[in-house]
């Protein structure tokens, strides 16, 4: 009995072409040695952006900036100085007398409205406005100041109250009146004399004692100032 012997590895070599070379590229498949599309390369980013940074580049910047602060400050010193000296040494001569630069004044608040005043050898005349909305009626008026000729053993502080004569005088919507201080509030006595402190011009603390005209039996207080040169 005669074997057929079959020769399939030499047909499949030949329709497959023969054996396949694995070195060959497969079609279709990337090769990772090439750079695909759109991959940012290292390298480029590294020339655009002028190379590795040098960090002893930004180290020796940093102590320049740090004195610029420093500089600012010395400039603004140094004009400050150049403005204030001259004011110093012009009001420590005398040439510039300060007193004369404040001025004078008087003022409380509302209802009351003090619009003028005058400092005598022996009393103080302030006028007063009445800004409220009805009647008011003056109870008392008294100025404390280092100006008034202080009562031995007493305080340096002395005190000149309103003339009797005046008080408790109503003062209607709006209208204004001149009112005298002149009784020592310590003594009693007339005449609050006025006493050199060396100074060209006083304070005097003022305080009011007033009652709204409908309601005279609750008295209420204010207080003020008089800023004034000594008596010509």
């Amino acid at each position: 009995m005669q074997v057929r012997r079959w020769h399939l590895i030499p047909e499949l070599n030949e329709e497959s072409g023969g054996t396949p070379d694995l070195n060959e590229k497969i079609e279709g498949t990337p090769d990772l040695n090439e750079k695909s599309e759109g991959t940012p390369d290292l390298n480029e980013k590294q020339e655009k952006s002028g190379g590795t940074p040098d960090l002893n580049e930004k180290i020796e910047d940093k102590p320049h900036r740090s004195k610029r602060p420093i500089i600012v400050a010395a400039v603004v010193v140094g004009v400050s100085l150049i403005v204030l000296l001259p004011i110093i040494a012009i009001a420590y001569l005398g040439i510039l007398n300060v007193e004369k630069i404040d001025p004078e004044r008087c003022s409380l608040p509302v209802p009351l409205n003090c619009q003028d005043h005058v400092v005598l050898n022996d009393e103080v005349k302030i006028v007063l406005l009445n800004g409220g909305d009805r009647g008011i009626r003056i109870k008392n008026v008294t100025a404390t100041s280092k100006a008034f000729r202080p009562i031995e053993g007493g305080d340096a502080n002395h005190k000149c109250s309103l003339a009797v004569s005046e008080r408790d005088e109503l003062l209607r919507k709006g209208e204004r009146k001149t009112y005298t201080l002149n009784v020592s509030t310590e003594t009693g006595v007339i005449g609050c004399p006025y006493y050199d402190t060396g100074i060209g011009k006083n304070s005097y603390m003022l305080n009011v004692e007033y009652a709204w005209s409908d309601r005279r039996n609750l008295t209420q207080k204010i207080d003020g100032e008089i800023f004034s040169a000594r008596p010509e």
